[in-house]
Parts: structure tokens; C-alpha cells; sequence
């Protein structure tokens, strides 16, 4: 049997899907908002945190199923429903590179980004904060 080249049945198809766009953020507009993923809830819906720490439950839209995967801690792009102010709809997940770059730009803190712990993002952590005791051993008296 002669080796397989060009792929299976549905080589061309996967090989599209597995390609993602870094060049551009997708920023916010009127009624959409950003959220953090905190729990799966199944069946295509999740509970999500605003940055005005309200939560939401929001449904993953048929585009995006079984073509983007979402998990806790996630920050996605949500449409906010007319009719119900506790519930929309998942239109985009960001990749952390997307994350960064909406941090950089301020469209949402690091505080947020983090899961809402104390610590900030951008500042770097140094060695100089935790302090050792320094204590001299003898071999011998080991």
C-alpha cells in the first residue's frame, strides 16, 4: 500500500481550522462586553464575571461549537441580550497574546485578566521582597 501524502478525508478541512489570526484584537462595541469564564456549566453554557464583578450566564454560539474550545479562566467577548440583562452570547475567546495586547491597550486591567487576586500582572516580581535568614553550618557538626 503506497504511503498517505496528502492526508485523510478531511485533510484540507483541518488544516484550515488549526490556522488563527494574531495579527488583529477584536475590540468591544455597544452591547458587548468582556468577561472571565469561571465555570462550565454544560450544554453550551457558562457562568461568566463582568469586570463589574456581576456574573452572567452566557451560551456559547453555534459558529463557535466544537471549533473553539473555552475553559475556566478564559476571557471572552460576550453580546449582551435586549430582552434579559443576565444572559448573552459568546462571539469571540482570546488568545493570551489577544489578552496582553488588550491590557496594553486598556481595554481591560490585569487585575481582571488574573482572576481578580491581589497581585498585578505588570509589575515583575524580584527576589529582593522575600527575605532569607542566613545561617552558618559547620560540616562537622553535621
Amino acid at each position: 500500500m503506497p504511503k498517505n501524502t496528502k492526508g485523510g478525508k478531511k485533510f484540507k478541512k483541518s488544516k484550515k481550522m488549526g490556522q488563527e489570526d494574531t495579527s488583529n484584537v477584536e475590540f468591544k462595541s455597544e452591547d458587548q462586553e468582556y468577561g472571565r469564564v469561571t465555570k462550565m456549566l454544560g450544554d453550551c453554557r457558562l457562568d461568566v464575571e463582568l469586570p463589574d464583578k456581576t456574573t452572567i450566564t452566557a451560551h456559547i454560539r453555534g459558529k463557535l461549537r466544537k471549533r473553539v474550545w473555552i475553559a475556566a479562566g478564559d476571557i471572552i467577548l460576550i453580546s449582551m441580550r435586549d430582552f434579559d440583562t443576565s444572559t448573552g452570547d459568546v462571539i469571540a475567546k482570546y488568545s493570551p497574546e489577544h489578552v496582553q495586547a488588550l491590557v496594553k491597550y486598556g481595554e481591560i486591567t490585569s487585575k481582571f485578566n488574573a482572576g481578580g487576586n491581589e497581585f498585578d500582572l505588570d509589575e515583575d516580581s524580584s527576589d529582593d521582597e522575600v527575605a532569607f535568614e542566613e545561617e552558618k553550618y559547620d560540616i562537622d557538626d553535621i
